[in-house]
């Protein structure tokens, strides 16, 4: 299960949806391709890939299951994660092979629980 927060969406670069063509794909990879085009300024690309899916889910929601997502926090049954490790190599999300290591391998479900709210440090008043 991994977290929700309260005023936008926390590490879409580790979320991944269930969808094969609505964000399965790596974000912060997509801008910096488009980037490298350079027809493109950055701050439009951020706006246009990232920022328009940040918008958190509402408490009123279900869980939604994904193949990856963190949210600034996660809970795994340890059994879920035998033989899985955390990797960041190849510039990827360090979160993103970890669950479908969970999912291939242990037949692990990944949710965003909108309920488990994690509250960033800046957010805090």
């Amino acid at each position: 299960m991994t977290a929700n927060t309260i005023e936008k969406y926390y590490d879409i670069w580790a979320l991944r949806t269930l969808s094969e063509t609505i964000l399965n794909y790596d974000v912060l990879h997509r801008i910096w391709s488009l980037e490298t085009i350079g027809i493109y300024c950055k701050a439009s690309l951020v706006k246009n890939i990232l920022n328009i899916h940040e918008k958190p889910f509402s408490i009123k929601r279900g869980l939604l299951e994904v193949r990856s997502a963190f949210g600034g926090a996660g809970l795994y049954k340890m059994d879920s994660t035998k033989n899985c490790y955390y990797s960041g190599a190849n510039r990827t999300c360090e979160h993103v092979p970890f669950h479908l290591c969970m999912r291939e391998k242990n037949q692990a479900r990944i949710f965003i629980n909108p309920k488990f709210i994690h509250r960033r440090l800046h957010n805090i008043k």
